[in-house]
């Protein structure tokens, strides 16, 4: 199954924050200045968070704080297609690519896309690269390209 869904993620895939914000510079270089409104051809930004991580941490009604404090918001204000699922913080990085798996196919079922856009933080990341690796386990492999 992993082998499967690597053809359908696309680069760029970060492993970290600062690397994170090139391509969210790059995806909003896709806005047409002149009528302030983004390509449709732009696929699904997939933000994976690392370990311990969640969506947003919350008491009662307040919201304290989120994961990838403000960038959903900001790009869903522009128009992408944003998705933050989230996996057991505290699992063996197999396990939380199994979880990655399904909560990916499910965004692909949602959105009628073949491939996504995945943004990973620290141990994100690592996943990602999971995700994405050959099966053989070739030597050379481009990231961010």
């Amino acid at each position: 199954m992993i082998s499967k869904l690597r053809s359908q993620i696309t680069a760029p895939m970060f492993m970290a924050t600062a690397a994170g914000s090139m391509m969210v510079g790059r995806l909003l270089s896709s806005i047409d200045r002149r009528k302030h409104r983004v390509r449709t051809d732009v696929l699904p930004i997939v933000f994976m968070h690392g370990f311990a991580g969640f969506d947003t941490f919350e008491i009662g009604h307040w919201r304290l704080f989120e994961y990838f404090n403000g960038v959903r918001r900001l790009l869903q204000h522009l128009g992408f297609q944003v998705y933050m699922p989230t996996v057991r913080p505290f699992a063996p990085a197999e396990r939380r690519v199994g979880d990655w798996i399904g909560a990916i196919e499910a965004i692909r079922r949602e959105t009628g896309t073949e491939k996504v856009h995945l943004v990973g933080h620290s141990q994100g990341g690592i996943d990602a690269r999971m995700l994405v690796a050959p099966a053989d386990g070739a030597t050379d492999t481009s990231l961010g390209a």
